[in-house]
């Protein structure tokens, strides 16, 4: 009799065992927290495998694909999560695109921004970026634009002739064999090509603050606008189409910022209940390479202390996340929060950069622009800012890089951000400390 209950319990355990996890599939496809499933792309899924390497895989739903895939391939999966649409956050035009003729000379934008975070003091010093690269992640950046156009990083293994009477850069051959096909002036992950695919307004607008090209040492109403760092180069990598991309994508346009050796990511984009252990182990890699994530916060008004909304609410040891302050220096009423996940804050409101010129009957110029408010452009003010420092302090840390633009921000008790500050990129200079390189 006493062997029978002995053995009852057992049985009794082992089934409570199993339930508790679900078993091997389970926990290697976990089932969706709460609300995750929102962002989810039906019968989409991402399969790190035991090498490291991430495939997409394709099935009718998660049940079914956790019991069939991922069982009959337990022993090389490491972990499975469904892919994820990311959006956009939306910008708010403030004024109506426009275009100048190139040979106007100096127009009447005012670059308030620039200002207002002392950039220009880091120029008289004899800092523009120079020699650091920033990877702009996002919709795809005008690479003819007139402010832009020699802003772009350019591959040499796919410049050129090809020796057939073609052109490296729109050939359909990968040249130099880095498994990527023309990515002659960075990569488009939605079309798989890096031959010039149409430009976005969200990522070209995002570039020129950052790096467009000008020669002023002062603000005002100088050029059509002024990148914060004009003597950075940026790498173009597109995932995102009108408004939205998948975290497949992202992860491969992270992976070549990481093979391309850029010293900065720009990241204006993300998404409410957007849960990827995949995405915040690729930022953490992209960290032990000594690259700074810059993330937007996201313009919904809400403390991502307490609502999820990734990437930006991760907080990692490289990451810089930034919210928006408007002309006066107040926080925005669009701009997310966070006295612990938000760590900076930036002028995002009413600033005015570049955007594709569509050759349509309203733009016939090269040189267009417009003026947009979001965090997504108060996001490129700092990854700019941390180009300038880099390019100053070469040998510095991007941990200290961060440590500088934080401490060194224009205190205000009543932002709620980790630094209680916003942007002020000559007083993160002298936080730094030393003397440049």
């Amino acid at each position: 009799m006493m062997l029978k209950i002995f053995l009852a319990l057992i049985g009794a355990t082992i089934l409570v065992g199993c339930g508790s996890d679900g078993g091997p599939s389970e926990k290697k496809f976990p089932v969706q927290q709460k609300g995750c499933a929102a962002s989810a792309i039906p019968g989409e899924y991402l399969v790190r495998w035991s090498s490291g390497k991430i495939t997409k895989e394709f099935g009718t739903d998660d049940e079914s694909f956790r019991q069939g895939f991922v069982t009959q391939n337990l022993d090389t999966i490491e972990k499975v999560e469904p892919n994820r649409q990311i959006r956009l956050p939306q910008m708010n035009t403030a004024s109506s695109r426009f275009a100048v003729p190139p040979s106007q000379g100096n127009g009447d934008i005012d670059n308030w921004q620039i200002a207002n975070v002392q950039a220009q003091d880091v120029w008289a010093r004899g800092y523009r970026g120079q020699g650091v690269v920033v990877a702009v992640i996002d919709s795809q950046v005008d690479v003819e634009h007139d402010q832009l156009q020699n802003q772009i990083v350019v591959n040499p293994g796919e410049s050129g002739p090809d020796g057939r009477g073609g052109d490296k850069s729109n050939n359909g051959i990968d040249d130099d064999g880095n498994g990527y096909v023309d990515d002659h002036q960075g990569y488009n992950f939605i079309y798989n090509t890096g031959a010039r695919t149409p430009p976005g307004t969200h990522g070209t607008h995002v570039a020129g603050i950052i790096a467009a090209e000008h020669s002023d040492t002062g603000t005002g109403y100088r050029n059509y606008t002024q990148g914060i760092a004009p003597e950075a180069k940026i790498l173009p990598l597109a995932f995102i189409g009108k408004d939205t991309g998948s975290l497949d994508d992202a992860i491969k346009a992270m992976d070549y910022a990481m093979k391309a050796g850029v010293d900065i990511v720009n990241a204006s984009w993300g998404a409410r209940n957007f849960c990827s252990d995949f995405m915040r182990d690729k930022i953490l890699e992209l960290g032990s390479k000594g690259i700074l994530f810059i993330s937007a916060s996201g313009n919904e008004g809400l403390d991502v202390d307490i609502v999820k909304y990734s990437p930006a609410g991760f907080n990692l040891p490289l990451q810089i996340t930034v919210g928006a302050t408007g002309r006066f220096d107040f926080t925005t009423s669009f701009s997310n929060v966070g006295p612990e996940t938000v760590h900076l804050f930036a002028p995002g409101d009413e600033i005015r950069s570049t955007v594709p010129c569509f050759r349509s009957s309203t733009c016939e110029f090269t040189g267009t622009y417009s003026t947009e408010r979001g965090t997504s452009m108060a996001t490129p003010l700092v990854a700019g800012a941390a180009a300038l420092l880099k390019s100053a302090f070469g040998s510095a840390s991007s941990a200290s890089i961060k440590s500088a633009l934080m401490n060194g921000s224009d205190f205000d008790a009543n932002y709620k951000n980790a630094s209680r500050g916003k942007l002020n990129v000559n007083r993160a200079f002298d936080r730094m400390g030393g003397t440049p390189d």
